[in-house]
């Protein structure tokens, strides 16, 4: 083949190409014959006409119709003589180039021409003010109302406001900001339909297909959706504007604010017109995570729904969809650490598989995913598929309809199911955290709860030991009886999510799981039966006994369950550990002296002290003696540990590992936050010190002894000071309030370390050091592992001294 660059449409001529030589038999050369070359040039130009024509008419019918476009194409021949015909000189391409420049400029003049027009339009013959001019003016009471949010936020940090003052004028603040921004993203919404209506009308009269610029180094490259298309041909909105970002990118340009807090939806067309290149990288910078990791499938052949549905056993091959890509994945099923569960999605859309299961949305788990992509989705299969979405989620009794009201302090990581961290500035303030910002860890929507909570029943089964499908004996207890025939026992347990500082491990190798930072972790005093007495009193078992009989596990149930499979989330414990009255298993039916709220676990949940929150089984329905430990996934396929240098654990590494129980000793800071710029007079004090603190707890009720802080990586050390709260118990340091061995509340710290000078940082690190002599490792190398559990290598943050 010649040359790559053919002449642009409407082009009245076109260089020669250069001859060519070929040594014949006699020895001479020849050249192309005069006739042929003529006569080839006459066949290409009524081609590349007809051509022309056929393409500007389909346009004109239906501009957004790629399927329509892909029709038209070339034959083989056609396309090759187009390209030897075609290949121009360098000079040459730097002048087209030239040419086209200057023709896309004067386009975009006599667009911008036009705002005024189209401004006139967007306020829609409505009197007093038009819509830019109501959009400007939510956008001030936007920033108004979170500026009163912040000035809020910042008298509760300086002492100057309570907590209860403080969460009440906060939230009140934080909803009126939200109110007025649902106001502006619905002007917002408006302006930018009616933007994109006018343009296109203006754009199908008055413009017809272009040849983009074409510089020094040659055209800008076609669009994967367009590769399809004859090489001389590009589509009119060739600076990569489509039909669906093209409001994105207005409002890309009107965002005067990107880099401050408010998040602005403005702009105008004339905007837009004037560097639309620039707007267009802006979008795609902008797009969220998902779409960041969305597989390129632009250049994969189409299929329809139903043949997708063809696909769905091992025998047929196993096929899925995911965001209009079409996957097979039968080679990834016996590797899929769910084992044939996700044969349920087979033939079918993966997302809402996914989201119940959030921690397949990660990067790790979509660029597994993108090895076994084979097809895209037709585009007319593609609308069905969002319409039948749509339609789902429009369902008011669908999979999250009984989801509580949660503070707007919460720091959410995943709105479904629910996911969220306490906010770190206000954490270190209470010993008790209290119930509206302790943090949430929802494996499943949020079930649907009795509204009494004494009439809740929970069922106690006898497991056969030598069948676990058997049950001996069984009955029922209720939260009344639980609460008038048992002792009401109180402790004081810190809960922390397994995956807490999952995403500082993250940053050292990707791990699987929702990136939670160091605050997936919260204090609370519960209240309820000990399950040592429940069950020696309703069936008379201690652990002994219960060890002759061959129980070897106690399993938990809770109500939240998968709406798919029909399965439930349950954890298991060993005996040992639920029938020992040291290590102080709970039936909780209060929290911090309330009902326990809906998101942690009402009306009744069980308390594993020490161990990581995936055990403390929420929304408890059914307690079981077994010789098996709970069959539920998150027992026997999640919350385990590997070795460092396993990276992608199979189904066989997770059957064989033993499921993680207790946490290791921990500390972290929860104030300055990474990042943090100290300036003077907040932040640092007159001694030029900066304060830090933190929390440390550990777990099997292992009590932390020290934190140590260091800002020389660990070359000297300085011990930091316990925090003495308001709501902390008078007997917390004493050894009566936790004994040795039932330590399961967290110790809060806080240290001062000098200040960095003017302009200058300094990293801050802690460690903790428990009662059993075990502290936290140095780097994360040492613990890395595929999951992203029990984090806890030093915590590192970086302040600055602003100049």
């Amino acid at each position: 083949m010649y040359g790559q660059q053919p002449y642009p449409m409407g082009s009245h001529s076109s260089p020669m190409p250069p001859a060519t030589s070929q040594s014949s038999g006699g020895g001479g050369s020849t050249s192309f014959d005069s006739n042929v070359l003529g006569l080839l040039r006459n066949m290409e130009r009524e081609d590349l006409q007809k051509l022309n024509d056929q393409t500007i008419e389909t346009l004109i019918s239906d501009d957004t119709d790629l399927n329509k476009l892909q029709e038209v194409k070339l034959t083989e021949s056609a396309t090759n003589r187009s390209l030897a015909e075609h290949n121009l000189s360098q000079q040459s391409r730097i002048e087209q180039g030239r040419r086209a420049l200057i023709s896309a400029h004067k386009e975009a003049a006599d667009l911008g021409r036009h705002h005024r027009e189209l401004t006139s339009r967007l306020s829609g013959g409505q009197q007093g003010e038009s819509l830019e001019t109501l959009h400007s003016l939510l956008q001030s009471a936007c920033l108004e109302a979170e500026e009163k949010s912040d000035s809020i936020l910042d008298q509760f940090q300086s002492k100057r406001m309570s907590l209860p003052e403080f969460i009440n004028k906060y939230t009140e603040a934080r909803a009126l900001y939200h109110t007025r921004r649902a106001k502006t993203d619905k002007v917002t919404e408006i302006s930018n339909q009616r933007i994109v209506q006018a343009s296109s009308a203006y754009r199908t009269t008055n413009m017809p297909p272009a040849m983009p610029p074409v510089g020094p180094f040659g055209p800008p490259p076609v669009p994967p959706q367009h590769a399809a298309m004859p090489p001389y041909y590009y589509p009119p909105n060739y600076y990569g504007v489509t039909r669906e970002n093209q409001a994105q990118v207005i409002r890309c340009h009107g965002d005067k604010k990107r880099e401050d807090k408010s998040r602005s939806n403005g702009g105008t067309f004339a905007a837009v017109t004037a560097s639309v290149a620039m707007a267009t990288v802006a979008v795609n910078r902008d797009k969220n995570n998902e779409e960041k990791d969305k597989p390129e499938n632009a250049n994969l052949p189409t299929v329809t729904l139903e043949e997708v549905a063809k696909h769905n056993s091992l025998q047929t091959g196993v096929w899925v969809i995911y965001q209009n890509t079409v996957y097979d994945v039968t080679n990834f099923v016996d590797s899929h650490p769910g084992g044939e569960k996700i044969l349920l999605a087979a033939g079918k859309d993966v997302e809402p598989f996914w989201d119940l299961y959030a921690v397949h949305k990660s990067p790790h788990v979509l660029s597994i995913l993108a090895e076994y992509a084979i097809a895209r989705l037709t585009a007319a299969d593609a609308l069905e598929l969002q319409r039948r979405k749509a339609s789902e989620q429009s369902d008011d009794g669908g999979k999250f309809a009984n989801e509580p009201k949660r503070s707007p302090l919460l720091v959410p990581i995943n709105k479904r199911p629910y996911n969220a961290m306490s906010p770190p500035e206000i954490l270190m303030d209470h010993y008790y955290t209290p119930n509206a910002i302790h943090f949430v860890r929802n494996h499943l929507p949020v079930p649907k709860l009795p509204e009494d909570a004494n009439s809740h029943r929970v069922k106690l089964d006898l497991k056969d030991p030598t069948n676990e499908e058997k049950v001996n004996r069984s009955l029922n207890v209720t939260v009344e009886q639980l609460r008038n025939d048992f002792p009401r026992v109180s402790y004081d347990v810190t809960l922390a999510c397994a995956g807490n500082r999952r995403n500082e491990m993250a940053q050292w190798r990707q791990a699987r799981g929702l990136e939670w930072r160091q605050t997936a972790v919260s204090n609370a005093r519960w209240t309820g039966a000990p399950l040592h007495l429940v069950l020696k009193k309703l069936f008379g078992l201690d652990l002994d006994k219960a060890r002759k009989l061959g129980y070897r596990h106690v399993q938990f149930e809770g109500m939240d369950g998968d709406s798919i499979t029909g399965d439930f989330y349950g954890a298991s414990v060993p005996v040992e550990v639920a029938l020992d009255e040291s290590r102080g298993l709970l039936l909780a039916y209060e929290m911090n002296g309330e009902a326990i709220p809906a998101d942690h676990g009402y009306p009744l949940r069980v308390i594993v002290p020490g161990a990581i929150g995936a055990r403390s089984v929420k929304w408890l329905c059914r307690i079981a003696l077994s010789r098996q430990e709970s069959s539920s996934f998150w027992q026997r396929r999640d919350y385990k540990t590997f070795q460092p240098s396993l990276y992608t654990p199979t189904v066989e590494d997770f059957v064989r590992a033993p499921a993680q129980l207790y946490w290791p000793v921990v500390s972290a800071i929860c104030w300055p936050p990474d990042g943090h710029v100290i300036r003077d007079g907040y932040g640092a004090d007159e001694d030029e010190v900066v304060q830090i603190r933190g929390y440390a707890f550990s777990g099997a009720g292992a009590g932390v002894v020290r934190v140590e802080v260091t800002t020389d990586d660990g070359n000297t050390w300085q011990l930091a000071q316990w925090c003495n709260l308001d709501d902390a118990p008078d007997d917390v340091d004493d050894s009566l309030h936790q004994p040795f061995g039932q330590r399961w509340a967290w110790r809060l710290w806080e240290a001062t370390v000098p200040a960095p000078k003017p302009g200058q940082s300094v990293t801050i690190a802690c460690k903790a050091v428990d009662d059993n002599g075990n502290q936290q490792p140095e780097r994360w190398s040492s613990v890395w592992n595929a999951r992203g559990l029990l984090g806890n290598a030093w915590h590192r943050v970086t302040v600055k001294r602003g100049q």
